[in-house]
This record gives structure tokens, C-alpha cells and sequence, in this order.
């Protein structure tokens, strides 16, 4: 993950300062981000797809569901606190897509030290650059 391309308004707290620190906890938290439509604060650019608040008066008239519980604990500031997928996939909400027969766990970790470049301008510009000539 690079902190300058990734949009702020679905960045999980922890790399608004510290980038560099990327962890299964900060893709949760985008999906989470991306998921919720009820959470102003969340994605003010879309704020002004809601200006017709009819679609949101919907998707709050629904019935109370498990899941809601299981957004709460994905959706946590503190990555510490957030649920990791593996937690997340025990959750009573999941259990019908949840096999541990059939859900292979890594090995070891990537390694992310190849994305590790200087912050200047120049050098995001070129490195795109040989990327889109590819």
C-alpha cells in the first residue's frame, strides 16, 4: 500500500500517519468502509449521493440483522481491537460460508519491502509511468 495514492476517506486510521505499517487489520477496514452506506462521517465525498435521502431511509427501515454486530467489531478504530478475517469467518453471521477444511491460511507473510520508494513527486510520477508503459 503506498500513502499516496490510497483515498483518505477509506484509509484506515492507523495509516494516516504510519503508511508504512500495513496489516490484514487495514483491508478490513477498507471493506468495512467501502461496505457501509449509513456512516457519514465515513466517506464525505459521497456525501452528496445522499442528498435524496429516500435509498437511506430504506436501508434503515430494514430489520435489525446478526451482522450489524459483526460490522461494529470489523469497523474499530484501533487495529488491535479490529476483527481479523479468521475471527471474523467464526462469527455466527458467517458460519454458512465459513469451512476450515477449505480456507488455506499463509505460510508467511508478503513481503511489502519492494514498495518501499522515496515520497517525492518525481519518483511517484515515473514509477506510474513505467507501470502504465507495461
Amino acid at each position: 500500500m503506498t500513502g499516496y495514492i490510497t483515498k483518505s476517506h477509506y484509509r484506515a486510521p492507523e495509516t494516516m500517519l504510519t503508511w508504512q505499517q500495513y496489516s490484514q487489520a487495514v483491508d478490513i477496514w477498507k471493506t468495512i468502509c467501502t461496505k457501509n452506506v449509513s456512516s457519514w462521517q465515513m466517506t464525505p465525498s459521497a456525501w452528496y449521493a445522499y442528498l435524496d435521502c429516500r435509498p437511506l431511509k430504506f436501508i434503515q427501515s430494514l430489520p435489525h440483522n446478526e451482522g450489524s454486530g459483526l460490522e461494529t467489531k470489523l469497523k474499530k478504530r484501533h487495529q488491535k481491537a479490529r476483527l481479523n478475517a479468521a475471527l471474523a469467518l467464526e462469527h455466527p453471521y458467517l458460519s454458512p460460508y465459513h469451512d476450515p477444511s477449505d480456507e488455506p491460511m499463509a505460510l508467511e507473510q508478503i513481503n511489502w519491502s519492494w514498495e518501499v520508494h522515496s515520497d517525492s513527486v518525481d519518483s511517484w510520477q515515473l514509477e506510474m509511468f513505467v507501470h502504465l508503459k507495461r
